[in-house]
C-alpha cells in the first residue's frame, strides 16, 4: 500500500471519529435532540470521506494522500448536510408527545394551617365586603338599635375615613363581660372586624387571654353571624383569623 492510500485511510478514520464520536458528544452536551445529532454526524462523515477519498466523483490521488479537484464533492456534502439537518429538525419538532418522557405530575402539598391570631378577648374577623356609600352610618344605626334594645349604652369613635370603633357597655350582670369594643377597619374590598370583650374582674378574665384553637365552636359561629349582621354582609362572608 503506497503512502497516498495510507494517508487516505487515516483521513477516513479521522472522518469516522469526528462524525460518530466527537460531534454527537458535543451536540448531546448541548441537549440537541437525537435526529439532529445523527444527521449532522452522518453528513460530516460524507463530507470528510468525499473530500479525502473521492467517493462522489472520480478522483486523482496526490503524493500527499489528498484528493485533487474535490470542490464539487465538498459542495455536494454541504448540500447533503443541510438536507439531513433540516430533516432532523423537522423530525425532532414533530415527535409524538407519547415518545417524550414527561416527569410525573405531583399535586402540591397544602401548607399546614397555623395557629389563629384571635384570642377569646380579641376575636379578629375578615369579611369580603366591597365598599358601599354611607356604610359607617349604617353600622352606627344597626349598633344603636340592637345595643339599646338590649339595655346597653353605645358610644362611637371614628377611626379615620374608613373605620369605626363601637363601645357597648351593658347593664350589670346581663353579660359575662363588662364592656364590648368592636373596631371596623376597611382594607380595599375587605373589612377587618375586631371584637374585644373586656372580662376584667370576672371569672372569665384568665381564660379570655387563651388562643382560640377551633373556629367552628357554636360560640365563635354565633359571633361570626353577629359581625355579618353588623356590617350588613351575607352569611358566610366573614371568617375568623
Amino acid at each position: 500500500m503506497d503512502e497516498g492510500h495510507k494517508k487516505a485511510l487515516f483521513g477516513e478514520a479521522r472522518a469516522v471519529v469526528i462524525s460518530v464520536i466527537i460531534v454527537p458528544s458535543i451536540l448531546a452536551w448541548l441537549q440537541v435532540r437525537p435526529p439532529i445529532i445523527i444527521g449532522i454526524g452522518l453528513s460530516l462523515l460524507v463530507i470528510l470521506s468525499a473530500w479525502e477519498n473521492g467517493y462522489l466523483t472520480p478522483a486523482h490521488w496526490s503524493p500527499e494522500g489528498t484528493v485533487q479537484n474535490g470542490r464539487l464533492r465538498a459542495i455536494a456534502g454541504v448540500a447533503l448536510l443541510c438536507l439531513v439537518v433540516g430533516g432532523g429538525y423537522l423530525a425532532s419538532s414533530h415527535w409524538k408527545q407519547a415518545e417524550v418522557q414527561q416527569p410525573p405530575v405531583t399535586e402540591p402539598t397544602p401548607a399546614p394551617q397555623g395557629p389563629l391570631a384571635s384570642r377569646f378577648n380579641r376575636q379578629i374577623f375578615v369579611c369580603d365586603m366591597p365598599k358601599r356609600a354611607n356604610e359607617i352610618g349604617e353600622w352606627e344605626q344597626y349598633a344603636s338599635v340592637v345595643g339599646e334594645s338590649q339595655g346597653m349604652t353605645i358610644e362611637f369613635h371614628g377611626l379615620g375615613s374608613d373605620g369605626l370603633r363601637i363601645e357597648a357597655t351593658p347593664t350589670p350582670s346581663t353579660t359575662p363581660y363588662v364592656k364590648m369594643a368592636t373596631e371596623i377597619r376597611r382594607l380595599k374590598d375587605q373589612l377587618y372586624v375586631t371584637r374585644m370583650p373586656d372580662f376584667t374582674g370576672t371569672i372569665y378574665d384568665a381564660l379570655s387571654k387563651l388562643p382560640i384553637t377551633d373556629p367552628n365552636t357554636p360560640e365563635i359561629i354565633e359571633n361570626t353571624r353577629r359581625v355579618e349582621k353588623l356590617i350588613g354582609a351575607l352569611v358566610g362572608t366573614c371568617h375568623l383569623i
